[in-house]
């Protein structure tokens, strides 16, 4: 069984889906919740501002093979139907991601019992389907912004060239560190100092030019 899921794009083509949901009333509540393959959370691409939760949800994610969604669907106080699904890599004509259902549970029945390292996630969209007037994601981590060297004035580089071209400019440059911020972006630090962030950007055949 599948079902499928309305993706945005990032700035770069890549597909994106929101974590959206909550209690509607006392007695009813949705939740969408993304993971990892692992169950972990997700760094988010994007988190929209308050005005924009309602249209863009509450965490915005790049979607990756094997990615799991988490739909909650409260119908009482403590009845849950919860499905399990997991990204098959394929998005369809209209730009919906196709996800395979691997569990559901009716009630307190699951048809397939899920692996435990799934579970956090799962009481995490459970909890959020109970919650009221919510302002943040409950599953996902922020990006990490890149750490930078002290900044150099412009007068101490044009009053100390020489020293400062031997210091920061040595002959042989090479990567120091690499590191995930996003999952589509890398920051890459160089042993000169520099420090050079890289976007991961969706492409097609279509994209390239043949040499000439």
């Amino acid at each position: 069984m599948e079902l499928t899921i309305k993706v945005t794009r990032t700035k770069t083509g890549l597909p994106a889906v929101p974590e959206t949901g909550g209690a509607i009333g006392k007695t009813k509540g949705v939740a969408q919740i993304i993971c990892r393959d692992d169950g972990s959370k997700k760094i988010a691409t994007y988190i929209p501002k308050p005005e924009e939760v309602e249209t863009k949800g509450h965490a915005v994610f790049v979607l990756q093979k094997h990615d799991y969604v988490i739909l909650v669907e409260r119908s009482r106080t403590t009845v849950y139907k919860v499905t399990i699904a997991q990204f098959t890599g394929d998005i369809d004509a209209e730009d919906n991601a196709v996800f395979a259902v691997r569990h559901v549970k009716q009630a307190k029945r699951w048809d397939v019992q899920p692996p435990e390292y799934l579970q956090p996630a799962i009481d995490a969209a459970i909890a959020k389907s109970c919650q009221e007037e919510i302002q943040e994601a409950s599953w996902y981590e922020r990006k990490v912004p890149p750490v930078l060297g002290a900044p150099v004035s412009l007068s101490a580089i044009k009053n100390q060239a020489p020293a400062f071209a031997q210091q920061y400019v040595p002959g042989f440059v090479a990567i120091q560190d690499v590191r995930q911020t996003a999952d589509d972006e890398i920051s890459v630090c160089l042993t000169n100092g520099v420090q050079l962030c890289v976007y991961i950007k969706a492409c097609t055949p279509r994209d390239y030019k043949a040499a000439d």
